[in-house]
């Protein structure tokens, strides 16, 4: 077959290096009859391929600090994000629903932010709402405790043993008005 083969580079005794390569030579009739052998200085492809190299292996290093210094920027950036979220939170926890919170750099981080925030507000209003109601429900039931209080003062009791008889009462003059009026049961 015509195939050729190619050594690798080796160093010479007098200095430099080499590239030996051989091939066979054939006849009209296809076999062989000698074997070229072919010898080059490769020294300067060697300090090629050193420089190539170097460039590579430097060109890696630049890369791969450039990606740990972003690496370490997002993170850190995300951690504060994180931090301030987590900051708000254990203020909620405490009861100040007051804080209001930016929103992040980073989307998930923002989206969780804007989340957080709409919880509050939530959390806020519901609790606004909730001691509107007490003291919604403390106002009414002082309001019912003191209209009992002025039936049990003023108007008189009917305790008297009837049995079987049906008792009737009604008010006389105007109808009655006032606060109190509506909260007294009239039976």
């Amino acid at each position: 077959a015509d195939r050729y083969f190619v050594g690798p580079i080796e160093p010479v005794p007098a200095g430099g290096e080499v590239l030996r390569g051989w091939a066979p030579i054939v006849d009209g009739r296809g076999g062989r009859v000698a074997l070229l052998a072919v010898e080059v200085d490769a020294s300067p492809f060697s300090e090629g391929m050193r420089r190539v190299t170097l460039r590579i292996v430097l060109v890696t290093v630049v890369l791969l600090l450039i990606g740990v210094g972003v690496a370490i920027l997002l993170s850190r950036r995300a951690a504060g994000e994180i931090r301030a979220l987590s900051r708000a939170a254990s203020d909620v926890e405490s009861g100040n629903l007051d804080r209001e919170l930016g929103s992040g750099r980073i989307q998930e981080v923002a989206d969780l932010t804007n989340t957080f925030g709409t919880m509050r507000e939530v959390l806020k209003d519901v609790l606004a709402k909730t001691r509107r109601a007490l003291v919604e429900g403390d106002r009414i039931r002082t309001s019912v405790d003191l209209s009992r209080e002025f039936v049990r003062s003023f108007e008189p009791q009917l305790d008297f043993p009837a049995a079987g008889c049906v008792v009737a009462a009604r008010h006389l003059g105007s109808r009655p008005s006032g606060s109190f009026y509506g909260a007294v049961e009239h039976r």
